[in-house]
């Protein structure tokens, strides 16, 4: 179990797709680049709107032997009168230890957008553990994530699958959870990852796949991964291991490096938009302390490899981007 953590490659599974042998466009993956899976080392109580547990970071794991009883994107999961609900089991010390879907009985759930909490009781009769599960209608998720305000309230929030489910228009599937998978749709800010524009300080902006297959971007805490500094070639398994104007993207089955972003050259947007001056600073969005002036271009023996969104997509973010590589590279 890793909760609330943006992936990039955590695994194969999330599909993301890597250029062609003669080293063409790098496919963003559509709904899967950088989008969505979850966890690692936040706090539950704080960022999930969760109870005040441990989530447990990598040491947790889930228990691969828990039967999943039903299914939180099937309607008719669980029949009348109950939902399918995320299940979250805690052991004596508080730390959840297993997080899988299961039947709830209830009529009275509470909708999108509404005041929520972990109220119900779904501990089985052959566990000494505490089993609890919020009290949202089905295909909704309890969580104070992406929430305004210091100390935001959860409220209900509309669960994804990062597969079949339509987030809407720069709707992306941010993970709450990896096994079983499970996440909660965000509308993306479309911020400028190639320039860094449009993120508080201490963010970086990072492209990502809309669950519609187009290439979005919106802003994210970022953090190196540890015994690395975030820069250009650093080891990385997340897209927030990145420092500001770099992606992670795949080098092995098992890991990736940061690249730096940089501009496809004499290209617009779906919306028009001029590509800002090469040699053009940085606004607001660019951390003050770094001294960091993005040119949108890449140095001396590589070049701008495109970021391609998927089949019939658009490219939505406010400059076009690409990741600088070697000629001979391939991704």
């Amino acid at each position: 179990m890793r909760f609330l953590r943006i992936t990039l490659i955590a695994s194969l599974a999330l599909g993301l797709a890597c250029g062609d042998d003669d080293g063409g466009d790098v496919d963003a993956g559509g709904t899967d680049a950088g989008g969505v899976d979850a966890g690692g080392g936040t706090d539950s109580g704080t960022d999930s709107g969760m109870p005040p547990m441990d989530a447990g970071g990598e040491d947790a794991g889930t228990d691969a032997g828990t039967a999943q009883e039903c299914d939180p994107f099937e309607a008719d999961s669980c029949g009348d009168g109950a939902k399918c609900a995320v299940a979250l089991e805690a052991d004596e010390a508080g730390d959840i230890v297993d997080v899988y879907f299961a039947c709830v009985e209830g009529d009275r759930f509470k909708g999108e957008g509404v005041l929520c909490s972990f109220n119900q009781d779904v501990t089985p009769d052959d566990t000494t553990d505490d089993v609890i599960a919020d009290d949202c209608q089905q295909g909704f998720f309890c969580t104070s994530a992406n929430r305004p305000g210091p100390a935001p309230l959860a409220v209900c929030q509309r669960m994804c699958d990062g597969e079949t489910t339509d987030c809407g228009e720069d709707g992306i599937c941010l993970g709450a959870n990896s096994d079983p998978f499970f996440g909660f749709c965000q509308t993306a800010s479309n911020c400028d990852p190639v320039y860094q524009t449009g993120c508080d300080e201490g963010q970086a902006c990072y492209v990502l796949g809309a669950t519609n297959g187009d290439l979005v971007a919106d802003c994210f805490d970022w953090e190196p991964a540890e015994g690395e500094d975030g820069m250009e070639g650093s080891a990385c398994e997340f897209l927030d291991q990145c420092a500001p104007g770099l992606s992670c993207r795949p080098t092995s089955d098992t890991g990736g490096a940061c690249f730096s972003f940089c501009e496809v050259p004499g290209e617009e947007t779906d919306a028009g938009t001029a590509p800002p001056d090469a040699g053009a600073l940085p606004d607001a969005g660019t951390p003050e302390d770094g001294g960091v002036a993005f040119s949108g271009e890449c140095g001396m023996d590589l070049e701008c490899l495109p970021l391609e969104p998927g089949d019939m997509a658009e490219v939505r973010t406010p400059t076009t981007p690409g990741i600088c590589v070697t000629p001979e590279e391939e991704m």
